[in-house]
């Protein structure tokens, strides 16, 4: 009989369970150290441990016989009642939980909530999806149009990103004009190409930055964030991700902004190798904050009248790309089982004014601090490269150097290839130095076209007389204005580009973490590898076709 106080009994079993207690009973050494019956049952259930446990008591070496014994008990049960011990042990137990769970448990009926209500709609598998969508537009259309659409500064009747144009394109160039008046030459291009416009290109997309992460701050406080895990969560299983997965690949650009970095670090938390190597090969996909001064670009440039439509497009394309790349790496590269996603939802709440906006400024600061620190040495080195060699004619222009410079010997060795993606020596340049950061893309066509239209104005002012000169010049265009002008630029070409952007190679940092994180360099190279070609394939597939129909 059970000695336990609440008796477990385990019906047809119970005979099979005492014959073996009492021969257990009667080794002095295995009964010392573990109760009979509770070996017996465990023998019943086939338990490893306990069969080792069994051989490691017995010395005189008759523990054979009596596994042997009982695995033909076990046997002979399934035999006459078409079920394992294990079933049935497990079915009887489960029963005495229920009986005093039924005891000593009051069940409480849990009023519905008020977000329970929302629930039912925006967490729905399909209309959630469509909830997300509405969301993203309109965070992404008040974000474009607040900081660069509509003119609502006091006093000055601007946006911005209209504001910070003015300062780096026409105040702080007629500021060193008057205070440093220096000579055409090597330190005049240094600071006024390499250091003004290249940075100053990056910076007037601060504003646009700051919105989008106030918005995204206020759907995290607000409690929608969670509510989007979820609805995504079983949208990625189809493809291999884990629900755990949607967080590291928010942190690292799924709703524009964050960093890759951190994001790959917040996998730790993943219990199931898998899942985790497969999230950090997918996270330099994401839209990170990097890459969206080369999207607000591109788009106020080419899709100016699409702006909220286009970047809430550009994030679904990116998640799109990563979940097919993980089905794909899932089913090759990286395999296993996914496990079960556990989150907890928060009730709706009003987002906190004060740490709404500290997080947004918190989030530009790094931008601007990034901006100020390594994409300025970044694109002073390729300014560098873009300005030497000295040409042998010393009256060449400013055009003449940047096709004779290191930097387009590079971009014309790749320019066989990326032509097919519509990239020119130019758009090469400006990409390779996006191998260091995203940002410097934007610095470097800045920077390239900058010296590029000041050669182009000097040679046209030249034997024009009094009515071209320098007095009379027109002020410098905007970059998106100047790629509008530029023949080989198109909104075909331009897609193809954020295409490119959004997928190839993960900057130097990411690189680096990805090697630390998964302790192996091949991870770190099939990273940079399968990116960049996966970018190339598709920036020409759209180029190609796109151009047929313009």
């Amino acid at each position: 009989p059970c000695p336990c106080p609440c008796p477990l009994i385990y019906g047809n079993l119970e005979p099979l369970i005492e014959n073996i207690t009492a021969t257990l009973s009667q080794k002095e050494y295995l009964a010392q150290d573990f109760s009979p019956r509770w070996l017996a049952l465990k023998l019943l259930e086939n338990d490893r441990e306990a069969r080792r446990i069994v051989q490691h008591h017995i010395h005189e070496g008759n523990w054979e016989p009596l596994l042997d014994a009982c695995t033909k008990h076990i046997e002979q049960y399934e035999k006459d009642n078409n079920e394992s011990p294990r079933k049935t042990i497990a079915a009887c137990r489960n029963q005495k939980a229920e009986e005093i769970a039924s005891r000593v448990a009051e069940r409480v009926i849990i009023p519905k909530r008020k977000s329970d209500a929302i629930d039912r709609i925006v967490c729905r598998p399909v209309l959630g999806l469509f909830a997300v969508a509405l969301v993203m537009f309109i965070t992404f259309q008040l974000a474009f149009n607040i900081s660069g659409e509509w003119e609502w500064i006091p006093f000055i009747g601007t946006s911005p990103v209209g504001l910070l144009e003015s300062v780096f394109s026409d105040w702080i160039p007629a500021l060193l004009d008057k205070t440093l008046a220096l000579p055409d030459g090597v330190w005049k291009s240094l600071i006024y190409d390499g250091i003004v416009g290249g940075v100053g290109g990056v910076l007037v997309f601060v504003p646009v930055i700051f919105f989008i992460f106030l918005f995204v701050s206020l759907l995290n406080q607000s409690g929608y964030m969670a509510r989007m895990v979820v609805v995504l969560d079983r949208l990625m299983r189809v493809f291999g991700l884990h629900g755990q997965s949607v967080l590291p690949l928010i942190l690292g650009g799924g709703l524009i902004g964050g960093c890759a970095v951190p994001a790959i670090m917040a996998t730790r938390t993943m219990r199931e190798p898998k899942e985790r190597l497969l999230t950090i090969l997918v996270i330099p996909l994401m839209n990170c904050g990097a890459k969206v001064p080369v999207y607000a670009l591109l788009i106020a440039a080419f899709f100016s009248a699409y702006q909220g439509l286009m970047m809430a497009f550009v994030i679904f394309v990116s998640w799109f790309i990563a979940l097919v790349c993980a089905a794909v790496l899932g089913r090759t590269l990286v395999k296993g089982d996914a496990t079960p996603l556990l989150i907890e939802l928060p009730t709706y709440q009003m987002p906190g004014v004060f740490e709404t906006v500290a997080t947004a400024c918190r989030q530009s600061w790094m931008f601007i601090k990034k901006a100020g620190t390594f994409i300025l040495a970044v694109n002073v080195l390729l300014w560098a490269l873009m300005y030497f060699p000295s040409p042998e004619n010393p009256d060449a222009s400013d055009t003449e150097r940047l096709q004779g410079s290191y930097a387009a010997m590079a971009g014309k060795v790749l320019e066989p290839v990326s032509l097919f993606a519509g990239f020119d020596w130019r758009d090469n340049i400006a990409l390779l130095g996006g191998f260091a950061a995203k940002e410097v893309i934007v610095s470097s066509l800045s920077t390239i076209y900058g010296i590029e239209e000041n050669g182009v104005n000097r040679g046209e002012n030249v034997g024009e007389g009094d009515s071209s000169s320098a007095e009379t010049e027109e002020p410098e265009q905007k970059l998106a204005e100047r790629l509008q002008a530029e023949k080989n630029w198109s909104p075909v070409k331009a897609f193809a580009m954020l295409l490119f952007v959004m997928i190839y190679a993960p900057c130097l940092a990411t690189c680096a973490v990805i090697w630390r994180e998964t302790g192996y360099v091949k991870y770190m190279l099939a990273a940079t590898v399968y990116t960049t070609v996966l970018a190339m394939l598709l920036a020409t597939a759209v180029y190609q076709i796109g151009s047929l129909f313009v």
